[in-house]
């Protein structure tokens, strides 16, 4: 199986400094995904390398992008968990994340098409073309499969 998202429990709470660093945002409109593009991202409570991660990523994790601090941008994952993470190691490359208990992969955007295997909570993919009710995702170097568009979340449609 794909690489969970692995939480730090202890979040710390924003306070008289984060409503400072909030001050000199910009945000972003409510559909700006980004997808992770480095083997491995900590995510941070806050817009500098000095402050505490909060959790770590994997590769094609996807993001929505709320607001932008210099290279840093506030992030927010499937869950509603909110942070920071450093832009160099985002794109605007597709991705997405299975939200759904499981999600069949299939040969095709169909449900009566052949069942290629599972995903499960958690599994992120890149996106390699979408329908409007269908994803296309890239298994592994050499496999594709889709996935019903409502078990997953990431780059809108």
């Amino acid at each position: 199986t794909m690489q969970k998202k692995h939480t730090v429990k202890q979040l710390t709470k924003w306070g008289v400094l984060g409503a400072a660093l909030l001050a000199s945002t910009t945000t972003f409109a409510k559909d700006h995904y980004a997808c992770v593009n480095n083997n491995t991202l900590n995510i941070r409570s806050a817009p500098s390398t000095q402050s505490a991660i909060v959790w770590k990523v994997v590769r094609h994790y996807p993001f929505q992008i709320l607001a932008s601090q210099g290279v840093w941008r506030q992030v927010k994952d499937f869950e509603g968990d909110i942070a920071w993470a450093h832009s160099r190691y985002l794109s605007d490359s597709p991705c997405v994340i299975v939200k759904n208990k499981i999600a069949n992969i299939r040969t095709s955007a169909s449900q009566s098409s052949k069942k290629l295997g599972q995903a499960d909570y958690g599994d992120v993919f890149a996106v390699t073309q979408t329908t409007p009710n269908w994803v296309q995702i890239q298994i592994d170097s050499k496999t594709q499969g889709w996935i019903y568009a409502p078990l997953l979340w990431g780059t809108p449609n």
